[in-house]
């Protein structure tokens, strides 16, 4: 399977930073279930530099989840549909699964963790669409005072990634390996 790379670069320095893209699924054991959830693009203070952290998902991004993979109704769900859907085996999964990963989010209280080295000192990277070739990370300014941006018309050229990665954390984030 091939994957695109794509480069960031600062627009005040010649920092630049070459993003290697590899499927990171986060697991957690949470009583007798495993919570599953993902990682996003952050500035590592501590590695100084850009690199993943846990995407820790608020009770709306899990409920939207759940709603699009097991078709679970929102508040406006009436009929037929819905009662036949109480008596689908996946449908009662999902319920849980959905109950679960929001009272493991509820538990957990520490600040998302850098996978690198396991620090809560970082800034998650929102790129937003600037230009068709541009985008930049909002809210952030590197230590020279550029932004960091991808460039569209700089890709860094096609990576090979045949596994996607599991990484075990505890209730707090904490890397198990």
């Amino acid at each position: 399977m091939s994957i695109d790379s794509t480069i960031i670069h600062c627009t005040g320095c010649d920092y630049t930073h070459t993003e290697n893209y590899q499927p990171i699924t986060l697991k957690c054991r949470f009583g007798s279930s495993v919570i599953s959830y993902y990682r996003s693009s952050c500035w590592c203070y501590e590695c100084n530099g850009i690199t993943y952290a846990e995407h820790l998902p608020d009770m709306e991004e899990i409920k939207a989840e759940y709603r699009e993979y097991y078709g679970i109704p929102g508040p406006a769900a009436h009929g037929l549909k819905r009662i036949l859907r109480r008596f689908d085996r996946c449908y009662q999964q999902g319920l849980r699964e959905l109950d679960n990963k929001i009272a493991w989010r509820k538990a957990r209280t520490a600040s998302p963790h850098c996978l690198k080295c396991g620090t809560t000192n970082l800034m998650m990277l929102e790129f937003r669409q600037t230009s068709d070739h541009t985008a930049v990370a909002e809210g952030f300014r590197h230590s020279c005072g550029g932004m960091l941006a991808h460039d569209y018309n700089h890709m860094a050229g096609i990576r090979f990634n045949f596994a996607e990665k599991e990484i075990w954390v505890d209730i707090e984030g904490n890397i198990l390996d």
